[in-house]
């Protein structure tokens, strides 16, 4: 526990003081031993095994609540983020941007060293315990929940349960707009009655008219059996007073190759939003940018260029823009801009921050390209990307479509890259 003894890393917190039917360890995992910068973790086999040898007499009917801040697998969405230095002077960005990662593979990325140094060991270790173990973290800011099945003889399950962040509301990775979809702060609420398990998120909104909803979401349901936990699957949607919502939101997009540069895409694009009864007052698009692009609104009429990534759209009336070299063409030109993050693979999207009836992504222009192409849907926040049907006209449209869609859902096409 942090401010513990000396260098132990974990205790066994007395029974007499937590007063509840479980064995509890608290572990420091944020010890650093050595060097300067680094937002990793260490779990330390022994400080481990002494804390298992202090639980032997406890009554083995018990769950193991095993408490610590790093987590022990990446959480999604969080896993391919990249290391957070917007606020570091121009030295360390460049040092950790590009210096770094162009000796070390990947060096960029936060899950290279956020996951607590040890974990696979401390995992194995937590199954030989022989008991029922849930494992509650936080860190990565999204709450999420795991369940590790023993697979030896005498082995206890493992449930992980992560935690989101009641102190800031976490954007969407890819955009740092301060319009751009953010999740709301949250904080867990953990059930452990009888052998019976009930773990759940409940987010609150933090400004404007969100101020004062909420949203209950459940993350695990499981009941004891020994050193077993039997699971309930739960449902993703959450439920509460979430906030707005749109009776539609169609983003239409056609592709074609760039007149300014043959390794780029141009699109042309239309995204119209219909209101309802509980409309939001505005809907503010954020327009993704690849580097070197540029924004044209309005290209059939009074063209205007614009570096602001922030589109207002009107309820009713279609908004008309044109991204010229939107989108990378060819692998050579995704490896030039996105570096050792490139793959053979570019996506169009479509954000969908509030709750809607009808969401509908269509995709022109692809050629022969378009019968490679594939959807998928990501709920932004829980992690959970799926692979989502992709509708095929003759003429070459795509559309991937999602009826009743949850607030802060996004809907992509992905099609290969020319190799040249």
């Amino acid at each position: 526990m942090h401010g513990g003894d000396g260098h132990f890393l974990a205790a066994v917190v007395p029974r007499d003081y937590h007063r509840l039917p479980i064995s509890l360890i608290a572990y420091d995992s944020t010890y650093l031993p050595r060097g300067l910068l680094g937002a990793g973790g260490l779990i330390r086999q022994e400080d481990l095994l002494q804390a298992a040898a202090l639980i032997e007499d406890d009554a083995r009917s018990n769950p193991v609540v095993f408490l610590l801040h790093h987590h022990l697998v990446p959480t999604p969405l969080t896993d391919v983020g990249a290391v957070g230095v917007d606020s570091a002077s121009g030295a360390v960005k460049w040092l950790v941007r590009s210096l770094v990662p162009a000796v070390l593979a990947n060096a960029d990325r936060e899950e290279l060293t956020m996951t607590a140094l040890g974990a696979g060991t401390a995992i194995s270790t937590l199954h030989e315990l022989d008991r029922a173990v849930l494992v509650l973290h936080g860190h990565k800011h999204y709450a999420t929940a795991r369940m590790l099945r023993g697979m030896i003889e005498k082995q206890g399950d493992v449930l992980i349960v992560s935690a989101g962040s009641c102190g800031v509301a976490e954007p969407w990775a890819p955009t740092a707009h301060q319009d751009g979809a953010k999740l709301w702060p949250s904080f867990n609420v953990i059930e452990l009655d009888d052998g019976k398990l009930d773990a759940e998120t409940l987010s609150f909104g933090y400004k404007g008219r969100s101020t004062g909803r909420f949203a209950r979401r459940e993350l695990a349901r499981a009941m004891q059996r020994g050193s077993s936990w039997e699971i309930t699957p739960v449902a993703l949607d959450a439920v509460g007073n979430v906030g707005p919502s749109l009776a539609r939101n169609h983003r239409y997009c056609r592709v074609m190759p760039s007149a300014h540069d043959g390794a780029r895409w141009d699109y042309d694009c239309v995204h119209s939003v219909d209101g309802n009864g509980n409309s939001p007052r505005r809907y503010v698009e954020t327009v993704d940018f690849t580097p070197g692009a540029k924004l044209v609104l309005d290209p059939d009429g009074a063209a205007r260029v614009t570096t602001d990534a922030r589109l207002e759209l009107h309820f009713g009336q279609p908004t008309r823009y044109r991204m010229e070299r939107g989108l990378c063409r060819t692998f050579a030109e995704s490896e030039r801009v996105n570096g050792m993050r490139a793959s053979p693979y570019e996506w169009i999207g479509l954000m969908n921050r509030y709750a809607c009836d009808d969401v509908l992504l269509r995709l022109d222009g692809l050629g022969d390209v378009a019968a490679e192409a594939f959807a998928s849907r990501t709920d932004l926040g829980t992690g959970v990307e799926e692979p989502l049907h992709l509708a095929r006209a003759k003429e070459g449209t795509l559309e991937a479509r999602v009826k009743s869609c949850a607030p802060r859902t996004l809907l992509r096409i992905y099609f290969p890259l020319a190799s040249a």
